[in-house]
């Protein structure tokens, strides 16, 4: 009895010893925590390591931003007030188009439908075109399960956006260009609504050439069977 009483006392003795440490190691974990919580990305309540790319000096090492490409469809006050964009904005005033569209209606494609101007046109249509009409040129009646990232998927956007907008104001969908009323256009008129916009679409006679734009309209053609 008298040595088990001796060795609790020891072991007292012991503890009241190193109590100082443990407060002390304690201490310093909690200003540890504390130090490592003000340096937070917001990424985590805590950051204990701090993401490398978060640092001033990983940023140092980054290559230059890189622009649009040229090719882009720049959309500038001219554009702003066009068919395209429409009563919604109104910033400045639209140039005028060459020629209205009763008198695009007789104009003829000059351009031969041979495998070079359709490769042509196939790819112009994949890259200005395919995001809103589809790779088949279905725009809205694409069906759901074939809209991708590269095939109509504006589409989604459009719809998304008309959930929040009242019936008069919603957004006209992309047309399908394989059914009326694209298809009884003649190719004069789809070159006047390709070059001035319509609706939505930007006009792009001061993005692509009238080589490009006539061999779009071969391409358009092709997919309606034409």
């Amino acid at each position: 009895m008298i040595r088990a009483v001796g060795r609790l006392a020891q072991a007292k003795t012991r503890l009241a010893r190193f109590q100082p440490r443990l407060l002390a190691v304690a201490g310093a974990a909690i200003l540890l925590i504390v130090s490592t919580g003000c340096n937070s990305t917001n990424e985590y309540p805590i950051d204990f390591f701090s993401e490398m790319h978060y640092s001033v000096s990983w940023h140092a090492e980054e290559p230059p931003r890189i622009d649009s490409p040229s090719t882009a469809i720049q959309v500038n006050q001219k554009m702003m007030n066009t068919l395209a964009y429409g009563p919604m904005v109104q910033i400045g005033a639209a140039e005028p188009a060459d020629y209205t569209v009763d008198e695009a209606k007789n104009v003829k494609n000059p351009l031969e439908a041979n495998d070079a101007n359709l490769k042509a046109g196939a790819a112009l249509f994949s890259i200005n075109c395919a995001q809103c009409h589809g790779q088949n040129g279905l725009g809205a009646d694409t069906p759901t399960d074939q809209i991708t990232k590269g095939n109509a998927f504006m589409i989604n956007y459009f719809n998304a956006v008309n959930k929040t907008l009242p019936k008069d104001q919603q957004l006209t969908l992309p047309r399908d260009l394989t059914k009326d009323p694209v298809v009884s256009l003649s190719d004069g008129e789809i070159y006047y609504y390709l070059s001035n916009g319509i609706q939505k679409m930007p006009p792009f006679k001061g993005i692509l050439t009238p080589e490009q734009r006539w061999q779009l309209i071969l391409h358009i053609r092709q997919i309606e069977g034409k």
